[in-house]
């Protein structure tokens, strides 16, 4: 007799995924009778249970429906990790029901940070938000532990997670020559870490038959972490691609890398723009635009806040990292002297447009962020991107302090949406009680925020503060209907946080 193969209501009963009101057809004819009767029974779920418990018994050959039945899948792998514990599980069911991102990304964080591992119910139900979100994806590949490929193969919600499981340790040759994009992306990751001239012999050779999109990841591998060897493949190759975004990464690594043509150029255009005059840092705007600046990157087109000549000087200071600016100027600490008065807008600009394009260490960023030019011009966001939620926290706390200010500006609630931060009422006493003030009526009037940032912003507080918050926001006279909704995320935030 032909074997028949399972149906799909095995692993999903058994992982707890199947929502359906009505069973799947019966797997086999000698189940038809059972499969109507099961039909009937007023609770679904139980059905599907017991219709599974059936099909077992047939395909582990335990009735003579078969004379040679299929093969069940070989097990699961077994976790070396602890699972989450089950009184969390209804909590991150009701942040995922309540549309709760926020608190969703924090309690999965919490849950990595232990090493917990996720049910299979939990996994499947996060499949959808997954694979529209890479934050979450990267979460639940985390959460899937060691059962990852066993998933990726009998769930196609999850079948992702066969790419995402790549170990980057002792990767055979065959993951170049054979491999994924992934794979190959991951085995020239590993070999860069331990020889990369070889690595960059081997892209070499291998660059006209890899395919546009797996270049331009190539060379965006190397510009987080440029190696002189890389220059001639980067100078070469890369910088020829017709994909803009791979140019673009390409002269980001070869800006690192002081002995490269494309280096010498930016250098010798920043010198002839940037000087230090009479104990300030003074700008020298370039008088025209010079054509051959066109393969550098920089564009002569001027956006509509800006002066042509500005926009030329801005883009010169963006192409070279803040750490090297002390060797070209010849000045031990450029960054610390006052600037320019006039011109001091274009210079905070060209700076911030370093920090975006390069690796920038975060004390120097920290005492960027207190200089008054920079919180003149309401440039937080470009400071606030590389650091951590702790740091601009301090930054914004520094910020209060020397402004005297008792609000927080329209700009800095905008970068905070994007770059959150996190709140101490011991290390931020200015801050916490100017945030936890927001949420008052009065404040409303001046300031739009809405019952997503009120859920957002809830998370802004650190664990150990939640308390204190709580007890704030309780004594104020009256709250915002947004200040509702923060108040009762903070609970919200309480009940699972206890789990930790």
């Amino acid at each position: 007799m032909t074997p028949h193969p399972p149906s799909p209501l095995l692993p999903a009963a058994l992982l707890g995924i199947n929502r359906s009101p009505k069973l799947p057809p019966a797997p086999h004819p000698a189940l038809t009778a059972d499969w109507a009767t099961l039909s009937k029974h007023p609770d679904p779920a139980a059905a599907h249970l017991a219709a599974a418990a059936l099909e077992a018994t047939l395909l582990t050959g335990l009735s003579p429906y078969l004379e040679n039945p299929p093969q069940l899948p070989e097990p699961a792998p077994p976790e070396p990790n602890p699972p989450l514990p089950a009184a969390l599980l209804p909590i991150i069911n009701r942040l995922l029901r309540s549309s709760h991102p926020a608190a969703l990304e924090e309690c999965l964080t919490l849950a990595i940070e232990r090493s917990w591992i996720a049910p299979a119910s939990l996994l499947t139900e996060l499949a959808p938000l997954a694979t529209t979100n890479p934050i979450f994806q990267e979460k639940v590949t985390r959460l899937a532990g060691t059962r990852a490929p066993w998933l990726a193969t009998h769930l196609p919600a999850l079948a992702w997670l066969a790419e995402s499981q790549i170990p980057e340790e002792n990767l055979p040759d065959s993951h170049w020559h054979t491999g994924t994009e992934s794979q190959r992306l991951a085995y020239l990751r590993q070999l860069r870490a331990t020889d990369p001239l070889a690595a960059s012999a081997l892209l070499t050779a291998g660059w006209k038959t890899a395919s546009p999109r797996e270049r331009e990841k190539f060379t965006q591998l190397a510009s987080s972490d440029p190696q002189s060897c890389d220059i001639a493949w980067l100078e070469n190759l890369a910088l020829k691609e017709r994909r803009q975004s791979t140019k673009s990464a390409a002269r980001r690594a070869l800006h690192q890398l002081p002995k490269s043509p494309t280096y010498q150029r930016a250098a010798t255009r920043l010198q002839s723009v940037l000087f230090i005059k009479k104990g300030h840092l003074t700008a020298h705007f370039p008088k025209s635009f010079d054509e051959s600046w066109l393969p550098d990157g920089l564009t002569e087109k001027t956006p509509s806040d800006l002066g042509p000549r500005a926009w030329w000087f801005i883009q010169i200071l963006s192409q070279i990292p803040l750490t090297h600016w002390p060797s070209l100027l010849n000045h031990p600490a450029p960054l610390d002297l006052p600037f320019e008065e006039q011109n001091a807008e274009p210079i905070v600009r060209g700076l911030l447009g370093s920090i975006q394009n390069f690796p920038t260490d975060p004390n120097l960023i920290l005492n960027l962020a207190t200089k008054p030019e920079v919180i003149l011009h309401h440039h937080t966001r470009a400071l606030f991107h590389p650091l951590t939620p702790t740091q601009r926290a301090n930054a914004l706390e520094t910020e209060l302090q020397q402004t005297n200010s008792k609000t927080l500006s329209p700009f800095i609630l905008a970068d905070i949406r994007d770059y959150p931060i996190l709140i101490s009422e011991r290390a931020h006493p200015n801050l916490f009680s100017t945030f936890l003030s927001l949420w008052t009526p009065h404040q409303l009037k001046d300031i739009a925020l809405d019952s997503r940032d009120a859920q957002l912003f809830a998370t802004f507080i650190a664990p150990d503060s939640l308390p204190a918050a709580l007890h704030h926001i309780n004594s104020l006279p009256s709250l915002s209907s947004p200040g509702e909704t923060f108040a009762r995320a903070l609970e919200l935030r309480q009940s699972y946080l206890i789990h930790f």
